[in-house]
C-alpha cells in the first residue's frame, strides 16, 4: 500500500498542500492521544521517538479514517517502509550524474549503522562517535537484545 504525500494529493485536487494537511491530517488531541497510547515509543519496532508519525493503517476506511483505531504511532522509518511496501529504502529520484574533475580528491566517509534502532548515518569526525545521533545509545555498535516473549 502506497501513500501519497499531501503535495501530491493537493495538485490531483487543485489545492494547497497545507489545506490538504488540514483536511486529511488527525486533530491534534487525537494526535496526542495516539502519542500517550504508544508511550512515545514506535508500535512497530518499539524504538522511543520523539518525532514520531501518526500512520493511518487503513486507508480504504473513510468512515473511520482519523479513529483511534485506524491509527499508529510509528518512527519515521517504520513509517516510510509502510508506505514503500515494506522497502527501508526512500524512493528513487532521477538525478544528474556529476562529472568529478580528476584534479579533486573525494574522501569516501565510511556508513555507519546503529545496531539498536538501525538508523544508518555518515559521521563528520574523526574517529568512532560515542553515541546514535538518533536514539542517543552509546551501544550502537552492539547487536540488539531480542525482548522476552511470553
Amino acid at each position: 500500500m502506497r501513500g501519497l504525500t499531501y503535495s501530491e494529493i493537493g495538485s490531483s485536487l487543485g489545492l494547497s498542500r497545507q489545506r490538504v494537511q488540514q483536511l486529511v491530517r488527525p486533530p491534534a488531541a487525537i494526535y496526542r492521544f495516539v502519542h500517550a497510547r504508544a508511550h512515545g515509543r514506535c508500535e512497530t519496532c518499539h524504538v522511543h521517538t520523539r518525532s514520531g508519525h501518526v500512520h493511518h493503517k487503513s486507508l480504504n476506511d473513510t468512515d473511520n479514517y482519523n479513529d483511534v483505531d485506524n491509527l499508529a504511532y510509528l518512527c519515521v522509518s517504520c513509517h516510510r517502509i509502510a508506505h514503500n511496501g515494506g522497502s527501508r529504502k526512500l524512493p528513487e529520484f532521477k538525478r544528474e550524474r556529476i562529472e568529478i574533475p580528476k584534479d579533486v580528491t573525494v574522501i569516501q566517509m565510511p556508513l555507519l549503522d546503529c545496531k539498536q534502532c538501525e538508523h544508518t548515518w555518515v559521521t563528520r569526525l574523526t574517529g568512532t562517535p560515542k553515541c546514535c545521533p538518533r536514539c542517543k545509545s552509546r551501544k550502537w555498535q552492539d547487536e540488539r537484545k531480542q525482548e522476552k516473549t511470553r
